[in-house]
């Protein structure tokens, strides 16, 4: 794991330590950060992100309580995979890629999409549907839909920017976004090159 990350690892488990979670919603956070040619930069999710061929990130996810999180990629075919598919313990960070190894975009040109579902229970429907992947990926992103659309009746605003770094931790200015709902949550990062 590069210096970086595991600041930012750390970082994100200090905030999580410090904001009291509620028992009723989970709250989570997350940050995406994009190497180029050796410095890095949070990227905000509220829009598709534009990443060049060669560009290398790293997905970081911190839920605040115990539950579970599945990560799918999506590729410009449409054809999912998954990235990642547990539980997940109280302010444990999760790295995508694995320590010290990131992704990197390469072609073809077109939209990318990583598909972040966190929650305090597992979705059995939809895990059951990993067994047929890449063949039945058309199904597995219309459970993600049902699963997305049935959580939209969340009142508040379930995103919510979060300062990271500073000077004082050697981390270059930025955001990590916490994210609230009710018992799960679906965030689609769609990234264009």
């Amino acid at each position: 794991m590069s210096k970086v990350t595991f600041a930012l690892a750390t970082l994100l488990f200090l905030v999580s330590a410090l904001v009291p979670a509620q028992s009723a919603d989970l709250t989570w956070k997350m940050a995406f950060l994009k190497y180029t040619k050796g410095k890095m930069e949070s990227l905000p999710f509220g829009r598709p992100l534009a990443l060049a061929d060669g560009d290398q990130f790293q997905l970081l996810i911190s839920p605040e309580s115990a539950g579970f999180v599945d990560v799918l990629y999506e590729d410009t075919t449409g054809a999912v995979t998954v990235l990642y598919q547990g539980a997940a313990k109280a302010g444990q960070v999760i790295t995508l890629p694995a320590e010290k190894q990131n992704f990197q975009v390469s072609p073809p040109k077109g939209s990318e999409k990583l598909h972040v579902l966190v929650s305090l229970k597992a979705h059995t429907s939809l895990e059951a549907l990993f067994q047929g992947l890449p063949k039945n990926s058309p199904a597995v992103l219309d459970e993600l839909t049902r699963i997305k659309t049935a959580l939209l009746s969340v009142a508040e605003t379930p995103e919510k920017p979060v300062p990271m770094g500073g000077v004082s931790r050697g981390l270059p200015d930025g955001k990590i976004t916490e994210f609230k709902g009710a018992d799960s949550y679906v965030k689609t990062i769609r990234f264009d090159h």
